[in-house]
């Protein structure tokens, strides 16, 4: 009925193949995709128990400082903040196993959702960033499903002690998406994001660091010309 009466009322001829395709291999779909291929590969995970090095992040959730229990919640978020001496110094991790912990205590469930979780939002951050690059949505869709099902990752995802890893890894990914919107927009709202991120992803994890140099390596090949002229200025006069 929808169709017919669209038939009869548009204002255009409406070609329903070329519409379904264009549907078909939009953004939007690709991202579906991803949705279906996450679950496929990786809800099997799920009922998986902890591995010995999670239980690590489980004694900074039940542990304010060493030998010393937590009593309050802000004493606690002020000790992973404030407690440099450790050789794990990722307070905004902390703060999440503590979250969890309080909540879920030991329901591998619903640890491994979450990495799962933020694995997905990695390769689809992955993909919008190859699109941006690559100019070619082909292209950044096989980059982005070969990111999501490489084996390589697959310990990140598994182990939940990864889990600051993969929230650094989202905050990078975001950082430098915002950063490449700030280049093609001007607005200064996507340089704000891009800074916060570059805060956020270092207190995740150290993997964070590596923000500002992607950011800069993508302000000289992409950004401004005039860093381009003169980088070619001196390889011509070496």
């Amino acid at each position: 009925v929808v169709m017919g009466t669209i038939h009869v009322y548009s204002q255009r001829r409406i070609e329903l193949y070329r519409e379904l395709k264009k549907i078909a291999v939009s953004s939007y779909a690709v991202v579906v995709y991803m949705v279906i291929v996450t679950v496929a590969v990786f809800s099997r995970s799920l009922p998986n128990y902890f591995l010995g090095q999670d239980f690590t992040w489980f004694r900074f959730a039940s542990l304010c400082k060493k030998g010393e229990e937590c009593t309050g919640v802000g004493r606690i978020l002020l000790s992973y903040v404030s407690d440099v001496s450790s050789s794990l110094y990722s307070p905004l991790t902390k703060t999440y196993f503590y979250g969890m912990y309080s909540i879920f205590w030991l329901n591998q469930d619903v640890y491994h959702m979450v990495s799962v979780s933020l694995h997905f939002v990695c390769a689809v951050l992955f993909f919008l960033v190859a699109q941006k690059l690559l100019k070619n949505r082909l292209l950044a869709s096989l980059s982005a499903f070969l990111f999501l099902i490489v084996s390589g990752y697959s310990e990140a995802v598994f182990s939940i002690s990864s889990t600051g890893y993969l929230f650094a890894s989202v905050f990078v990914l975001l950082g430098l998406l915002s950063y490449i919107y700030y280049q093609d927009q001007q607005r200064f709202r996507y340089y704000i994001a891009s800074f916060i991120c570059v805060i956020v992803s270092i207190l995740f994890n150290e993997v964070g660091l590596v923000l500002p140099l992607l950011i800069a390596v993508y302000a000289i090949t992409y950004g401004d010309r005039k860093i381009m002229q003169v980088l070619s200025n001196v390889k011509s006069l070496a």
